[in-house]
């Protein structure tokens, strides 16, 4: 699975648990998660040093993620965002 969806299924609150897995070569690791439908994912093997910077980024996610579909965000999460309804092209 590609690293960009990944990260937007755990935004979205579709990830249940993600965790880094050797792939049986020095120094390169992958991605395995589990989605909330139960399947199983997983991502290409890359360096270590990139792949966990994305873990990173998935498992905060996974945390934004489950507040975000409950819609449980509080003011300060909010704070910077800004919609420009009239805003024209």
């Amino acid at each position: 699975m590609e690293i960009l969806r990944l990260e937007g299924l755990a935004l979205n609150g579709f990830v249940t648990s993600a965790k880094l897995e050797s792939c049986g070569e020095d120094n390169l690791f992958k991605i395995v998660a589990v989605l909330d439908n139960g399947d199983v994912v997983e991502t290409e093997c890359m360096e270590h040093e990139r792949i966990s910077r994305t873990f990173i980024v998935i498992t905060r996610y996974r945390e934004w993620g489950r507040v975000l579909a409950r819609r449980e965000y509080t003011e300060e999460m909010m704070k910077g965002i800004t919609y420009d309804l009239d805003h024209k092209n």
